[in-house]
C-alpha cells in the first residue's frame, strides 16, 4: 500500500457514518478491496487482529491504521531543512535493480520537481502511458515512456541521466527487460506537484 502511494483513508472513512474512527470488519475489508490491494485472508486477519478495537472484537481501528500507513509515507528529518518540500517515500521492490545512492536521489528529487510543474491534469501523461501498455499491468519499455514523455513535450524538461535515474527509481524487471512503473511514476509527480502548490500558496 505504501508502495503504491494509496491513502486507504480514502476507502475507509465512507464507512464511519458516526464519527467513530472504528467501523466493521466486513467493511474494513470492502474498503481495502475497493482500494485495489489484493491481500490474502491470511494478511487480511493479521491487520484485523492487529488493529482491532479494544472492546469491540468485531470492529477495526481503521483511523489508526491510516495513521500507521501515512507514517510510513512520510519522511524524516525535515527539522534540519524546514522550507524543503517532502518527497513521499515509496519504497522500491526488493531489487539492486533500484538502489539509489544519495546523490541519485537528490537528482530524482530535483527531476521529479521539474515534472511536476505539469501535473497528469494537464498533460493527461497517464492516459498516454495506458495506451502503450497493452498488457495493463501498470509498467510498459523505457522507449514507450521516453515516446509518452516526447508526445506531451516532457522530454526536454530532464536530461538524459535524469532520466535514467527516474527509470532506475521506478524500475521493474519484467521477463528478460526492464520497464518502468507509470502509476506509480506519474502519482508520485502528481503528489509533488501538489505539495509544491500549497507551498507557494502559503508563503
Amino acid at each position: 500500500m505504501v508502495r503504491e502511494g494509496l491513502r486507504p483513508r480514502d476507502f475507509l472513512r465512507q464507512f464511519d457514518k458516526q464519527n467513530e474512527m472504528v467501523i466493521p470488519r466486513a467493511d474494513f475489508y470492502r474498503g481495502l478491496a475497493a482500494s485495489g490491494m489484493s491481500l490474502t485472508p491470511v494478511e487480511m486477519d493479521t491487520l484485523m487482529e492487529v488493529f482491532c478495537a479494544p472492546g469491540r472484537r468485531r470492529f477495526v481501528e481503521y483511523e489508526r491504521f491510516c495513521e500507521t500507513v501515512g507514517g510510513a509515507q512520510a519522511q524524516g528529518g525535515l527539522e534540519r531543512a524546514p522550507l524543503l518540500q517532502p518527497v513521499p517515500h515509496v519504497p522500491t521492490l526488493d531489487s539492486p535493480l533500484n538502489f539509489l545512492s544519495y546523490e541519485e536521489r537528490h537528482v530524482v528529487s530535483m527531476a521529479l520537481t521539474k515534472l511536476a510543474k505539469f501535473p497528469d491534469q494537464l498533460s493527461n501523461i497517464l492516459e498516454v502511458f495506458k495506451d502503450m501498455d497493452r498488457a495493463r499491468c501498470g509498467t510498459i519499455p523505457r522507449v514507450s515512456v521516453e515516446r509518452a514523455l516526447c508526445q506531451r513535450n516532457l522530454l526536454q524538461l530532464v536530461s538524459a541521466r535524469e532520466r535514467d535515474l527516474i527509470y532506475k527509481c521506478f524500475g521493474y524487471r519484467r521477463g528478460c527487460g526492464d520497464e518502468v512503473r507509470t502509476r506509480t511514476h506519474t502519482r508520485t509527480h502528481t503528489h509533488t506537484h501538489r505539495e509544491n502548490d500549497k507551498h507557494i500558496r502559503h508563503q
